[in-house]
């Protein structure tokens, strides 16, 4: 097989990259492809009672206001930073591209910002802990290891916001100095499903 290939649909998400060049043994995925291969698994939804076209809109301009509202308060912010992680996995070398909602410095730390909206009130947001958002969580990460790769001590913020009642809800989330070894398992899946395609 040479060119470009893809796993089949019901092994990708809706943000995916996942692209396999076998003849030059590249690999080039998105977190969130990372963060989504494997088994499907349950969590607890934000999303309770939207359609899908509502909650995207919705979605879309809780992101833009609480990003134009963090430029304008700090001046190291940037949304939408783009962060690249690679790695040799089985001789294929894999590229893991993703884009931080935000990223900003404070003092001699850098902090990933992830926004999360919800249909959820306040009363329930702040009940969330790490354990009820796992792949927003891995998510996080997947960006921290890839910051930490470049010599950049970063932490974590998963910001929720309501759209039901505007509040927020932070959720502090620190680096796991073994997330090497779950992107590694997580690419190895890829791989061994690839290869027997």
């Amino acid at each position: 097989m040479s060119g470009y290939s893809t796993l089949p649909n019901f092994l990708r998400g809706d943000r995916t990259l996942l692209r396999f060049n076998d003849a030059e043994r590249t690999l080039e995925l998105s977190v969130h492809d990372v963060v989504d291969a494997g088994p499907p698994s349950g969590h607890l939804t934000l999303s309770a009672g939207w359609s899908g076209r509502v909650r995207m809109a919705a979605g879309q301009q809780v992101h833009s206001t609480y990003q134009s509202f963090r430029t304008h308060e700090d001046s190291s912010f940037v949304k939408e930073a783009q962060v690249r992680h690679t790695l040799l996995i089985r001789d294929w070398e894999v590229s893991i591209t993703g884009r931080m909602d935000g990223l900003c410095q404070e003092a001699d730390h850098w902090i990933v910002e992830e926004v999360k909206s919800s249909a959820l009130g306040y009363e329930r947001l702040e009940k969330m802990t790490v354990d009820d958002l796992p792949k927003a969580v891995l998510q996080l990460r997947m960006y921290l290891h890839a910051l930490a790769g470049q010599g950049k001590a970063a932490i974590g913020r998963l910001v929720l916001i309501s759209m039901k009642d505007g509040t927020q809800h932070m959720i502090h989330v620190a680096p796991d100095p073994n997330f090497g070894a779950f992107i590694e398992r997580q690419v190895d899946w890829m791989l061994s499903q690839h290869e027997v395609q």
